[in-house]
């Protein structure tokens, strides 16, 4: 019972290289290497050494969190990112003469990828109020590639959160970007 075959991504499940991985049962393996194709899609050494790096680190839950990434962060305590999103408020410190507005609200992030692609964890948000500028024209300046916004409710009114849904004609309303630096 239960799968012949899975597969998964060494960065997205584990935070270790980029590579994709199959596990099964011996003869679909086997038939999988035996494909002429295996040959020019196999990963080269130093991604092997990499995922096996990285797989041994998990032998010791306390290490595996210190030094993978992407686990220390989905691991460290809300309290910790309170600290963190405090820092990175501070670092930004005032901007635009009084047209922005940057504060820190309580929210959630997805922890994406992969493994958890809809898991979300309680979070500190940096919301950024445009003041004078439209909501469009704001989200028009930023730097982030995903230009699409969506309306975040959750006590808040007229927010908006950068990611999801496409961008309506709004008055100014906050934004609001997570970080786990």
């Amino acid at each position: 019972k239960g799968a012949d075959i899975i597969t998964f991504s060494g960065d997205k499940m584990l935070g270790g290289p980029q590579c994709g991985i199959i596990l099964g049962k011996k003869e679909i393996i086997s038939a999988i290497k035996a494909n002429q194709l295996a040959r020019a899609l196999r990963v080269d050494k130093l991604t092997i050494l990499a995922l096996q790096e990285t797989l041994s680190l998990y032998r010791n839950e306390k290490k595996a969190i210190q030094q993978i990434p992407t686990l220390r962060m989905i691991c460290q305590s809300y309290k910790s990112v309170c600290r963190k999103a405090k820092k990175l408020l501070d670092m930004i410190g005032k901007v635009g003469n009084g047209t922005l507005s940057i504060s820190l609200c309580d929210g959630f992030s997805k922890v994406g990828g992969g493994a958890m692609p809809l898991e979300e964890i309680r979070s500190r948000l940096l919301c950024i109020s445009p003041g004078k500028f439209s909501a469009t024209g704001f989200s028009g300046c930023t730097n982030h590639p995903d230009k699409r916004v969506k309306n975040c409710s959750r006590g808040h009114k007229n927010t908006i959160c950068k990611k999801h849904h496409r961008l309506k004609k709004l008055a100014p309303p906050p934004m609001f970007y997570t970080s786990t630096l």
